[in-house]
């Protein structure tokens, strides 16, 4: 990193540290610019993001349709880190424990760990939790347990510099030189405050100012693109902006990832809070779209297996079966019968019955026996 990309406009300062230099991003409190097509943008986001929200409603069930965007929101913001995996096989290890290719299993876990934590983030906020370094760390933490950053100490702010760019960077190489670890404590009590207070801007566009105030401050040793990237549902959340943490913006970040990184980097070097915003709108439009036709798969499916277990059977038990295997997607016998309540025998024969109609099919090998809804995950969760 070269002070040289740095200009006048440039939201902070650059300290030096040994053979280089690092930014250190002025607290929060700016108001960027409204231009007439920022707010066009802004418009045509919240009025997107409200329809989601609407749509959203029409299934009680929250975990049923959470299940599906927040699966493929961890995947997507582990993707951008350069972690690949497959949603079928993440669904399967939540089903049935990890695999014996180690890397996989980890790989999966750490979505696994993604998924977990933002629903306590979301059982916090809505429990009332105040925004607070306490939560951050406490949320890192959570996304770290278990995984391969597990040894780079999970809830705690960094205690080292650290460079952004290709392993092995010296300072100067690197892509970008956040703030030494002694201005990180004061940085993130300006964010939390700044979140827990309220902006008085519209709450996407707050968003959009926190979420690069997180990158560029960057806390942890590990964890902080993802973590980053998590709490932007859970601040539209303690807004009530939405009532339930739906809309995820990973899969625009990833499939603009050079775009992404350069415009966060825009705003340190140049002040260009304008084009960052712009961007961040339009992943909202995006993916408020792309949730929003997800959940219209959804119902639809819903709807017609409905129909279709109604016409051939009688028995309660299957149409209550079809709701667990809609949340969980992948189930047992004897997972089933826990949870509809009912003996083995008649979690069996549901099972059968939902075979039997094409909604589910039994996976070849794996004991004890276990059924996939393949249909679902091809129509809701796959890209």
């Amino acid at each position: 990193m070269k002070p040289s990309e740095f200009t006048d406009a440039s939201p902070g300062k650059l300290v030096t540290i040994e053979k280089g230099w690092a930014f250190v991003p002025d607290p929060l409190g700016l108001k960027p610019p409204m231009t007439w097509e920022l707010v066009a943008l802004l418009d045509a986001a919240s009025r997107r993001l409200g329809e989601l929200v609407g749509q959203a409603r029409l299934i009680n069930n929250e975990q049923l349709v959470m299940g599906p965007l927040l699966t493929r929101e961890a995947v997507e913001s582990n993707r951008i880190e350069g972690t690949h995996t497959l949603i079928e096989e993440v669904l399967l290890q939540r089903s049935a424990g990890p695999p014996r290719d180690r890397e996989r299993a980890e790989a999966n876990l750490e979505v696994l760990r993604y998924v977990e934590t933002l629903y306590k983030g979301r059982d916090a906020i809505v429990d009332g939790q105040p925004w607070s370094t306490y939560f951050i760390r406490a949320l890192h933490q959570e996304l770290l347990e278990g995984t391969r950053g597990a040894d780079k100490d999970p809830g705690r702010f960094r205690n080292k510099l650290v460079g952004i760019g290709k392993k092995g960077d010296s300072p100067e190489e690197a892509r970008y030189t956040p703030p030494p670890p002694e201005y990180v404590p004061d940085l993130m009590e300006n964010l939390v405050q700044y979140a827990a207070a309220g902006s008085d801007l519209p709450p996407l566009v707050a968003a959009a100012l926190i979420h690069y105030q997180f990158e560029a401050i960057h806390p942890f040793e590990d964890g902080n693109g993802r973590l980053g990237r998590l709490l932007i549902p859970l601040y539209l959340l303690s807004t009530g902006a939405v009532d339930r943490p739906i809309i995820y913006l990973s899969s625009y970040f990833e499939s603009r990832r050079d775009e992404y990184y350069d415009l966060l980097k825009a705003v340190s070097t140049h002040g260009d809070w304008s084009a960052w915003v712009q961007f961040f709108l339009q992943a909202v439009i995006h993916q408020a779209t792309d949730a929003r036709a997800r959940v219209e798969k959804l119902l639809s499916l819903r709807a017609e297996y409905s129909r279709r277990v109604e016409a051939a059977s009688k028995s309660q038990a299957a149409l209550t079966a079809l709701n667990v295997v809609l949340e969980r997607v992948y189930v047992t016998a004897p997972e089933l019968a826990a949870a509809i309540g009912r003996d083995y025998r008649t979690a069996k024969g549901a099972l059968d019955t939902l075979t039997r109609l094409g909604i589910i099919r039994q996976l070849p090998i794996g004991y004890p026996q276990r059924w996939v809804a393949a249909e679902l995950i091809e129509m809701v969760y796959s890209p």
